[in-house]
């Protein structure tokens, strides 16, 4: 049971990121976030090429496994596994090298979340040994 608990908490983690910069982020939208019907979550196995990921460099490391896009909210969203954590690390730099700021972050022992902004662009990153979640925000045209 323990185990099952521990394992767990990456993916809760990462759930709790999303949720929260998705609040931050629609703030000053009249619509509750989540009620949007033009969600869609697409298998992947090849780096997406669309207006969210040429805001961002690609990683270097780990396996796309799926991504999630809502156009109507703005933003998109890339799961991979098969990264370390220190991958996960190296790539947050990689960003942070591009322009991206750090605008707040958590971390405990398995996992880290931080959020980085560039001008009007918003990227959350989650990462725990194993995986890597890439949250991105783009401003309403």
């Amino acid at each position: 049971m323990r185990k099952t608990t521990r394992s767990l908490l990456p993916v809760l983690f990462l759930l709790i990121c999303i949720f929260t910069v998705t609040i931050c982020l629609s703030a000053t939208k009249e619509k509750p976030v989540l009620q949007s019907s033009s969600v869609s979550r697409v298998k992947r196995n090849k780096w997406p090429d669309n207006l969210y990921t040429r805001e961002i460099v690609r990683p270097k490391a780990g396996v796309l496994n799926f991504a999630i896009q809502n156009a109507e909210d703005g933003y998109y969203a890339l799961f991979f596994n098969e990264i370390t954590k220190e991958q996960g690390e190296t790539y947050i730099q990689d960003l942070k090298d591009i322009g991206f700021q750090t605008v707040t972050n958590a971390q405990d022992f398995h996992t880290e979340g931080i959020l980085l902004k560039k001008k009007a662009v918003y990227v959350s990153i989650s990462i725990t040994e194993g995986s890597l979640g890439i949250y991105i925000h783009l401003p309403a045209a």
